[in-house]
């Protein structure tokens, strides 16, 4: 079989599997993320087929020329335990080349990892909550994103991401089933934050901040948007103690882990105003 496989960049259609595969694999991807996903890197999508047959994907998404993250490795169950998983990963580092490459990796997996060159950075742990009928309002009511110059997204999300993203971005924090908001002073941007419609419930991400009070002010009003009753995630970095503080106030229990590692050097972003990762296919 592998002697007879090819691996091929996926067009946007195509990306849509992933996220089906995704959704199979429990990983509860948001309805419209197949488009958002593309937007990141369209050359950056990978299958592996034998014919016409789909075996296995995954993406490699080079930010920039300095930064990439490789996530969405999934291989048919059909098709694990051979070497389709390791064919796909090597592609992957290959089409980022000499960049730091990121990943959110299975925390059962990182002694794999570590001989491909990635280095363990922290956890990232995905907490789920529950919109209840009582759910607090925000003290401080904010914005909607629109309102805020979309350069001046970009420059804020710098300080909290290793590279720019402006096309995910625009996408990310607009598309369909998505609410984003954002608070701004006469300094500047606080903090921003998107929940966005999953096949089950909701995920809020990114949801970055200058301190605890804006992230707590922005998670209340994301939440504040959904039914009574519905399930939210939010994924935050252990490296940020406050994250892991606000997650518990309101009760959100933890529902797995991952590791973040990376072949080079920790990125200089401040992880204090990360209170929730974007994605943990994308980073």
């Amino acid at each position: 079989m592998v002697d007879h496989v090819n691996i091929r960049v996926l067009n946007t259609r195509q990306v849509e599997t992933i996220v089906d595969m995704a959704k199979n694999e429990g990983w509860n991807p948001g309805i419209n993320d197949a488009r958002a996903f593309h937007l990141a890197d369209p050359n950056g999508f990978f299958g592996i087929f034998c014919g016409s047959k789909l075996l296995g994907t995954v993406s490699s998404i080079n930010y920039d020329d300095f930064f990439s993250f490789i996530g969405c490795l999934i291989v048919a169950p059909e098709f694990r335990n051979g070497r389709i998983g390791y064919m796909l990963g090597r592609h992957a580092m290959e089409y980022a080349g000499t960049r730091n490459i990121a990943i959110d990796g299975v925390l059962g997996k990182i002694h794999a990892y570590e001989n491909f060159g990635f280095k363990l950075a922290y956890r990232n742990c995905r907490m789920q909550g529950i919109k209840t009928s009582d759910w607090p309002q925000p003290q401080k009511k904010y914005g909607s994103i629109n309102e805020i110059p979309f350069d001046e997204l970009l420059d804020y999300d710098l300080h909290c991401f290793p590279a720019p993203r402006p096309a995910f971005l625009s996408f990310w924090t607009s598309m369909n089933g998505a609410y984003s908001c954002a608070v701004r002073d006469d300094h500047g941007l606080q903090g921003y934050g998107t929940i966005r419609k999953c096949w089950k419930g909701y995920r809020i991400g990114p949801l970055f901040a200058d301190n605890v009070e804006t992230a707590e002010n922005l998670l209340l009003q994301l939440v504040s948007t959904i039914e009574t009753g519905e399930a939210f995630c939010l994924d935050i970095p252990t490296a940020n103690a406050a994250a892991e503080i606000l997650a518990v106030k309101y009760k959100m229990q933890e529902v797995f882990a991952t590791a973040r590692m990376y072949t080079l050097d920790e990125p200089p972003i401040d992880l204090q105003k990360v209170f929730g990762v974007t994605s943990f296919e994308l980073g």
